[in-house]
């Protein structure tokens, strides 16, 4: 097997998202930790742009390093005193972590050690014909789901705009019904 550009790429490309989802784990700071899931997201992005899915990498950026980690973000440094994790049972983890790392390895090493047939199969972009299938084909239910998300953002912001604190306290109404105390009675 002779390498090419592109299996160097896919191999630094793999080894930035795995180096990264590692640093997720092992660091202790909150912050970097969220960080480094940002730049995970973005190498899972990569590893998508690889296998011919580019409408999932540009959603993954989209969605998960746009959305996601910078909402991470800003509940992290929005909290007070949570940048740093206390840590509690470390004789629990320790073999549950060799345990982890033994199985992982045998998967790995069946994966490797297989025969594995390739097949050279040609990468169409996805982008259009997911766009032509939303327009298309499932245009009802895409104008439902944006309608019904349109609903629940503008519930969200009435809901954030009422002034709670000028509102009468609730008070229950006395039970003005009768109770039927039974077919004899």
């Amino acid at each position: 097997m002779t390498w090419q550009i592109k299996d160097f790429l896919f191999l630094f490309v793999a080894l930035f998202t795995i180096s990264h989802a590692v640093v997720v784990v092992i660091n202790r700071n909150l912050v970097r930790s969220a960080f480094a899931l940002l730049f995970c997201f973005l190498g899972v992005a990569g590893l998508f742009v690889f296998v011919g899915a580019d409408f999932l990498a540009a959603i993954q950026v989209m969605v998960y390093v746009g959305g996601i980690s910078i909402l991470f973000l800003f509940a992290i440094m929005l909290t007070s005193q949570v940048t740093r994790v206390e840590e509690a049972g470390q004789l629990v983890r320790i073999p549950l972590g060799i345990c982890i790392c033994l199985a992982l390895g045998l998967v790995l090493g069946g994966m490797i050690f297989s025969s594995w047939t390739l097949v050279e199969r040609v990468i169409e972009p996805t982008t259009a014909t997911i766009g032509h299938a939303l327009l298309d084909e499932y245009l009802l239910p895409f104008e439902i789901v944006s309608v019904l998300l349109i609903m629940a953002m503008i519930g969200a912001v009435m809901l954030a705009r009422i002034d709670w604190k000028r509102l009468p306290p609730c008070k229950p109404e006395p039970n003005t019904v009768k109770r039927d105390e039974g077919p004899n009675q």
